[in-house]
């Protein structure tokens, strides 16, 4: 399989977000995943579209999702664009986004808590005043949702410097983490997890877990660990109940 992101967020008022939908090519997520389980949960509009960072395994599923159900607005940060080469595939989508006529908005990084649908959003990174010579992956849109009690970290592909950036911040408590990057190992990724100190964490992987050769699975620790190369999709459901979570396949550790 290829390496992807998509998480679709179902709000308690009803509303839909997705915040990112790709793939490597060839594979087109957005007519192959992302469409269908919409579809399945009979979901016909999005209110709004995260795109994290112009990586195209991030993005790439977009324009077929766009194509079946229609968005409020597709959202960006202020780094997105300037991290988009000139014939890259960010900026190909910028184009095509615009082409169409959908509504695109550039995240204010000054506004960094918002209620939307029930659930309290905190955008944690990037920050205004980031290097401007971070990398794409480090300029990564991270989100921390908050409901009856309960949160999920959303942190993309930033890497150590981003990771040691929100290690200074503080305040980094969820109860259930999106890996950094795949669940690429840094040094800085056990500490970052232990700031976190999940009760699950989910890796979004084309490697399945016996065959990752890096320090992960001693970062990790106890910590119920949900690859998608092992498990399959990944529900996540915070509720006044607390946290329960469930995939296709049992997960082994």
């Amino acid at each position: 399989p290829n390496r992807s992101s998509a998480t679709v967020i179902e709000l308690p008022d009803g509303q839909t977000i997705l915040y990112d939908a790709g793939t490597s090519l060839p594979s087109d997520a957005g007519r192959n995943v992302v469409g269908p389980f919409l579809n399945h949960r009979d979901i016909r509009h999005i209110d709004r579209l995260y795109i994290s960072h112009p990586n195209l395994d991030h993005f790439s599923g977009i324009p077929t999702v766009l194509d079946q159900i229609e968005a409020d607005a597709v959202i960006i940060n202020p780094y997105f664009e300037s991290k988009s080469s000139p014939r890259s595939p960010s900026r190909h989508l910028l184009a095509l986004l615009s082409a169409r006529g959908q509504s695109l908005q550039v995240l204010d990084t000054l506004t960094t808590t918002w209620e939307f649908g029930g659930v309290i959003f905190e955008l944690l990174w990037p920050r205004g005043d980031c290097d401007p010579q971070l990398s794409s992956n480090e300029t990564s849109t991270v989100l921390r949702l908050n409901y009856a009690g309960r949160s999920i970290l959303l942190t993309v592909d930033i890497e150590e410097r981003t990771q040691r950036a929100l290690l200074e911040r503080g305040d980094l408590h969820a109860d259930i983490l999106l890996l950094p990057h795949h669940g690429s190992f840094r040094a800085s990724t056990v500490d970052f997890i232990r700031a976190v100190a999940p009760l699950a964490a989910i890796r979004s992987s084309n490697e399945r877990t016996q065959q990752t050769l890096s320090g992960l699975d001693a970062a990790i620790g106890d910590v119920p660990l949900y690859n998608t190369a092992d498990v399959g999709a990944v529900e996540v459901v915070l509720d006044r109940e607390g946290v329960h979570m469930a995939t296709p396949c049992r997960v082994t550790k």
